[in-house]
């Protein structure tokens, strides 16, 4: 299925192509060809005679000079400065937002405003467009926004500084990429969907806390405090939890009664076994925990130990210090 720019595209290159082959049977010639393009075809002619006009027994011998690219130029140069200023504006206004948040931090409504933070870091903004490329203006005036960058680093910093003030906060979709949380507590506190890869959570406390499809990928995790967190969705892939507290890890149910509390703000229910995936929560468990780099000394229930020895005895490790867990270090740094 053809998107949008890849229409737009299609268009501009096939249009090009049936131009150029109308343009070469018409002339007996390259050098014929290339010398209407460049005097007729382009408006040199058009806007050298509006400096210099010709005569007017001239004029009535020749055609009048095509402007269609003068005017193809203009309205190009014209939508590109639209698409800019659109980006601009909509830029702008997210900086204000962001900086108003910030102020409000010192007052005594702190943590209802760390509380909005997620929702500014998946604010969209148009595309930057680029002169150069036609697609990124075209994108820019009727495609689909993007974070921007530079806002959701500059609040992933924001976080990091209050990162011992974080327990019971709802950080729903928080983007925390690569994030310093080294001792951070997050007890408590929601971060359901919430992009967590990379994060240096070294002996941060994650006790209840609602990780439900929260990714951890390749996210440094040793000697954190996950006792009685929902882990429902979340991926662990490539993380490491050397020493990890995993003791009455839940799974909170994920159907419409789940959504329903949510929304309710029933919070305190959300950590209940109420729904139970198919082949028991252990499993569930294992399933998930089986994907991450290493869990060697990890602190969990026997059954969830015996699980997870049969189902993926690679990740327990040998050693706190095995070749591969050399590699992943280097990755965080």
């Amino acid at each position: 299925m053809l998107d949008k720019q890849h229409i737009f595209a299609l268009f501009i290159g096939y249009g090009s192509i049936f131009a150029l082959l109308w343009c070469l049977k018409k002339f007996n010639s390259l050098r014929e060809f290339l010398t209407w393009v460049s005097w007729e075809f382009s408006g040199l002619r058009f806007v050298y005679e509006k400096v210099w006009p010709p005569s007017p027994n001239v004029r009535e011998q020749r055609k009048s000079p095509p402007t269609f690219v003068i005017w193809v130029v203009g309205i190009y140069v014209a939508l590109y400065g639209l698409a800019y200023q659109r980006f601009e504006n909509a830029r702008n206004m997210l900086e204000l937002k962001t900086n108003a948040v910030i102020g409000q931090l010192a007052t005594q409504t702190w943590r209802m405003t760390l509380n909005r933070i997620p929702k500014l870091q998946n604010s969209k903004i148009p595309v930057n467009p680029d002169f150069l490329n036609p697609i990124s203006i075209y994108t820019s005036m009727f495609g689909e926004g993007i974070a921007d960058i530079e806002n959701v680093e500059l609040l992933i910093s924001v976080l990091e500084a209050w990162k011992d003030s974080l327990h019971g906060l709802d950080l729903t979709n928080a983007n925390l990429t690569g994030a310093n949380l080294r001792e951070a507590n997050l007890e408590n506190t929601i971060l359901i969907g919430a992009n967590l890869n990379r994060a240096d959570l070294f002996q941060a406390n994650l006790k209840k806390s609602l990780l439900v499809n929260a990714s951890f990928v390749d996210a440094m995790l040793d000697k954190a405090n996950l006792e009685k967190a929902g882990i429902t969705g979340c991926n662990f892939s490539g993380a490491s939890l050397i020493e990890t507290k995993l003791i009455d890890i839940v799974t909170p149910t994920t159907d419409e009664r789940f959504e329903k509390k949510y929304k309710s703000g029933s919070k305190n229910v959300l950590l209940t076994n109420d729904y139970v995936p198919p082949g028991g929560i252990n499993s569930e468990n294992c399933r998930l925990l089986c994907n991450a780099l290493t869990l060697y000394n990890a602190e969990m229930s026997e059954s969830l130990n015996r699980l997870i020895k049969s189902k993926c005895p690679d990740v327990l490790g040998n050693s706190p210090f095995p070749k591969k867990m050399e590699n992943f270090r280097i990755r965080i740094q």
